[in-house]
């Protein structure tokens, strides 16, 4: 016998004279063989920090591997596990997801950045209110129980359910979409892919459909979270057609509807300009997050989570103050602190320390940036002071 191995489908009929040929179709392995490859494997190698059956669960849900690539990646992570303790090699957690990272995605660079989640962060650092909270959680169930639903597991035949999974992130630009993203592709253990736009949309006709392709292509061989930040620019909604320009820029989004929905992975599009997304893909849009704009409770709370606390503070700074007068969103509040931050090494790099000055200086920075005016009324006259000194 002779065998032949192919990736895609290659028609050999009729190359073989008085020879039979029979073909033979190995398709991925779904959930429940995936978690049975991983409960096998993993029973002979252990896990130092949980149970064996959680943590093949959650690998069998982040990375779809075969037989092969699953043997690999626990191989790779005893060797780490043996260096690291050489007397008890077996393997953590994370080190068998960085394994199975480190076995896909290789392509994926050309079209989309990799993001590096943040040491450190948690969901509980997200400052949302509680409406917002529990659409994250019902997300995150739906990211870590959807391999029983794919699979078939509760339903059955009877319904059919999307093999992936889409979120909109809905809401003004520093809200913290991205970083939701960040903590929910550290929470399954895959990387998280942010789509460089640049990259993807060309001028030329078909080429930015070619490119997407390889996108979701690439992204699927890579087990990742793709996240489509500023999504209305893909997304957009479709116009009448009056040209062949506008037949072919509905072509694209068109593409794009009949994609997302035979995507198998986890795909998060974050926009702060929803009224400009095309209607149909609310349907195919699972969970919906909105990000509103702090209050002055949660403003505090981002002021006082952001503070370095390894910075001290002058006696003259009232961070509770600065919540009630200034209504930034977290992503200009950090800029502010680290305009701040600069300013207070540079003015006495031995023992800095934050002052009003600092923080003053900051704000009016972003102030200018934002547009916004700079008023005695708002910002107060020892604030205002502070500001017109410089």
């Amino acid at each position: 016998p002779t065998l032949f191995g192919c990736v895609a489908a290659v028609d050999l009929t009729g190359r073989f004279r008085q020879r039979p040929l029979l073909r033979l179709e190995l398709p991925a392995p779904p959930f429940s063989d995936r978690r049975a490859l991983w409960l096998r494997t993993l029973g002979e190698a252990g896990v130092a920090d949980g149970e064996t059956a959680a943590v093949a669960e959650a690998l069998a849900t982040g990375f779809q591997l075969a037989a092969g690539p699953i043997a690999g990646a626990v191989a790779e992570a005893r060797g780490c596990a043996a260096e690291r303790a050489p007397a008890d090699p077996r393997p953590l957690t994370a080190e068998l997801a960085e394994a199975c990272r480190r076995r896909t995605g290789a392509g994926l660079g050309r079209h989309a950045r990799r993001i590096e989640p943040k040491p450190g962060l948690s969901f509980g650092d997200l400052v949302l209110p509680p409406p917002s909270r529990r659409q994250i959680d019902d997300l995150r169930r739906r990211i870590r129980l959807r391999g029983h639903v794919q699979d078939g597991l509760v339903f059955g035949h009877r319904l059919a359910v999307s093999r992936g999974l889409i979120a909109l992130f809905t809401g003004s630009s520093g809200t913290g979409k991205t970083m939701t993203a960040q903590l929910l592709a550290a929470e399954a253990g895959v990387s998280l892919y942010k789509v460089d736009l640049s990259a993807v949309v060309s001028k030329y006709i078909g080429e930015t459909e070619k490119n997407l392709e390889r996108v979701f292509s690439e992204s699927e061989d890579a087990n990742a979270i793709l996240f489509f930040d500023e999504a209305d620019a893909l997304f957009g909604k479709r116009g009448e057609v009056r040209d062949a320009r506008d037949r072919w820029a509905n072509l694209e989004v068109n593409y794009l509807l009949q994609r997302v929905e035979d995507y198998t992975g986890v795909i998060v599009l974050a926009t702060n300009l929803r009224q400009n997304l095309d209607s149909a893909f609310l349907r195919r849009i699972h969970s919906m997050v909105e990000f509103p704009f702090p209050d002055e409770e949660a403003r505090l709370r981002i002021w006082q989570g952001l503070l370095p606390p390894r910075l001290p503070l002058a006696a003259d700074v009232d961070v509770a103050d600065l919540a009630r007068r200034f209504t930034l969103a977290g992503g200009a509040i950090r800029n502010v602190i680290v305009d701040a931050v600069y300013r207070a090494l540079d003015a006495a790099p031995d023992q800095p320390q934050l002052t009003a000055a600092h923080l003053a200086l900051g704000l009016a920075r972003e102030y200018l940036k934002l547009g916004k005016p700079i008023t005695p009324s708002e910002w107060g006259e020892r604030l205002y002071a502070l500001v017109g000194e410089d």
